[in-house]
């Protein structure tokens, strides 16, 4: 069943194998079933790590002991030392290791396989570049799909075809997941048609019935709720003040580790198919603890600026009111995250009484509904209702939330076809900016070239030329990242060409990076005023035919978004022109 890893194991070459990966992965058990397999003319010593050595000599006195004083043994072809728990070995792990490595270069003859739980120096890439050892880790000592079946087919005889396929797709083929997997269906009369929910429940019953510790469960079970967790929120999580102890013992079971990449700093991750099963069970037997861990988490990312994740939890967790916080923090941090749907898997989670309860998500979830032309209907009614009555500020708000709200407001009109409404909300917008103070214009960071920008649309698209030409600079001006300023400067191109301002217009055009637009957005109607104002200034030079070229290239969102000018055929009369298409060829 394990042949792919035995014929590993078996190479000559390179003659020194570290097995590295944490409890559950199977090690010790692999070693066991491969040197029951071998042929008994080839020696095989094998050496468990207790405790540390007081020194490197102690070591190789007890390996001396292993094999009864003599050295001739690693003379032998085929000879094989096999050394497990090898991360027991402590501070002298570095040291050992090198003197490991030198020793089975000079032995090429025989065999050394170590393994453990942790790292040590031997896994250091730059030995297996050389070809001195191999590295088998977590991805080698899963469970293949091949592998998976074969087991199923040994110990559940009378089960389908899918259910080894459903076993690897809910375990990733950590062997301990696999192993509690099969034992927990090899128990029942009956296999659960559910391959999902059902079957993470009674892996994790499984399992929690190896846990001596009825504390120790509990705090993997509430601590599962999160993708990862620091100290911070494993203590609010679980409300303990020390809980050292019970991640130290959960990673020396092999259900976790600490990680020091994803985060910015080292934070402690659960294998994930292990997180997600002992999750479901806890969602299952305690679903209001549930709600309050997801609720904690989603105040832990959100502190940490994740606030992406932050909304995913508040949502988990019923909290529309901190999911509306995060929400509105996510436009000030982030103000493009609503040019895409990203955060559509979020908020349609959101039961439609929470939406007309709080505004932003309402507008959020239009917005991010009306880049799909499938929604639109949908994103007009939620952005209809933020319009009229949700996103209007208090008396007592700040100026800074006062200009969000009627900034916000404005755009939610615009997009539904009012206009006027909108251009005169972009006014009220405009007029609390000016008696704000340049501290909280500076707090307001990138969300004031969005509002900018938006607001001159809104004066633009409701009649206001004149007064859209000066916000509009001002954006350009304020924008800092190269995204930014490429939305901005197309805003910028379109208005200025619309008013006769060519030299203006075709600045804007050169200013933008084409390299500085993310993915496909150029062809969006972020992009929109920007191809009018390039279509407007090839009309202006009697280029009709590239003109009509780039328009019917952008026809579909010109139309939808309501650049009503341009939405015109080869033979209809051209607003913008006030009068006739010209015929090509002919002088403007």
């Amino acid at each position: 069943m394990r042949s792919r890893l035995y014929a590993l194991l078996d190479s000559a070459i390179p003659n020194l194998t570290v097995i590295c990966a944490p409890t559950g992965f199977g090690k010790t058990t692999l070693l066991r079933s491969w040197a029951a397999q071998r042929s008994a003319d080839s020696p095989l010593i094998w050496v468990t790590i207790d405790d540390a050595p007081e020194s490197v000599p102690a070591f190789w006195e007890m390996i001396s002991s292993a094999v009864h004083g003599s050295e001739e043994f690693f003379d032998a072809p085929g000879a094989t030392l096999v050394i497990d728990d090898y991360d027991n070995l402590g501070g002298l792990g570095g040291a050992i290791d090198d003197s490991i490595r030198t020793f089975a270069a000079g032995h090429p003859q025989s065999k050394f396989i170590l393994s453990g739980r942790s790292t040590s120096s031997l896994a250091d890439p730059r030995h297996q570049m050389r070809g001195t050892l191999q590295l088998l880790g977590p991805n080698e000592l899963a469970l293949t799909l091949d592998e998976v079946r074969l087991l199923v087919a040994r110990e559940l005889p009378s089960a389908s075809a899918p259910v080894a396929s459903s076993i690897y797709r809910e375990t990733l083929g950590l062997p301990l997941s696999v192993g509690a997997m099969i034992m927990a269906l090899s128990s029942l009369d009956r296999i659960p048609t559910d391959h999902g929910v059902e079957w993470r429940a009674l892996v994790s019953a499984e399992l929690s019935d190896e846990f001596s510790d009825p504390a120790l469960l509990r705090f993997l079970q509430v601590t599962s709720t999160a993708p990862y967790f620091d100290t911070t929120l494993a203590k609010k999580l679980s409300k303990l003040h020390d809980v050292s102890d019970f991640l130290s013992e959960l990673e020396r079971l092999g259900f976790g580790a600490w990680n020091p990449h994803i985060h910015t700093r080292p934070v402690f991750q659960y294998v994930e198919s292990l997180r997600l099963m002992f999750a479901a069970e806890f969602k299952s037997a305690h679903p209001k603890q549930f709600l309050r861990a997801n609720s904690v988490t989603a105040k832990w990312f959100r502190a940490n600026s994740d606030y992406e994740q932050a909304l995913t939890f508040a949502v988990r967790a019923k909290n529309y009111e901190l999911a509306a916080q995060t929400t509105m923090a996510l436009f000030l941090t982030s103000p493009e995250s609503y040019m895409s749907d990203l955060l559509v898997h979020q908020l349609r989670a959101i039961p439609l009484k929470a939406l007309k309860s709080h505004p932003i998500l309402a507008f959020s979830l239009g917005l991010a509904y009306s880049n799909n032309p499938l929604m639109a209907e949908s994103a007009t009614r939620l952005l209809e209702a933020a319009a009229d009555s949700l996103l209007k500020p208090r008396p007592e708000e700040t100026h800074s939330n006062k200009f969000i709200a009627n900034t916000l407001r404005a755009v939610a009109l615009r997009q539904v076809g009012r206009y006027t409404e909108s251009a005169e909300m972009a006014l009220t917008a405009l007029s609390t900016l000016e008696i704000m103070s340049p501290e909280a214009r500076e707090d307001l960071h990138a969300y004031l070239v969005l509002a900018l920008r938006h607001v001159a649309y809104c004066l633009f698209q409701g009649g206001k030329l004149e007064e859209a030409v000066p916000v509009i600079n001002e954006a350009v001006a304020h924008a800092t990242s190269q995204p930014a300023l490429n939305y901005t400067l197309s805003f910028a191109a379109g208005i200025h060409a619309f008013m006769g301002g060519t030299a203006s217009a075709q600045q804007a055009i050169d200013m933008s990076d084409p390299r500085g637009w993310p993915r496909k957005h150029d062809e969006s109607y972020l992009n929109v005023l920007g191809v009018a104002g390039r279509a407007m200034l090839l009309i202006d030079r009697s280029d009709y035919e590239a003109a009509e070229q780039l328009l019917a290239r952008f026809r579909t969102v010109l139309c939808k978004h309501r650049v009503l000018a341009l939405h015109y055929n080869s033979h209809d009369a051209c607003p913008a022109c006030h009068g006739a298409w010209p015929a090509r060829g002919a002088t403007r």
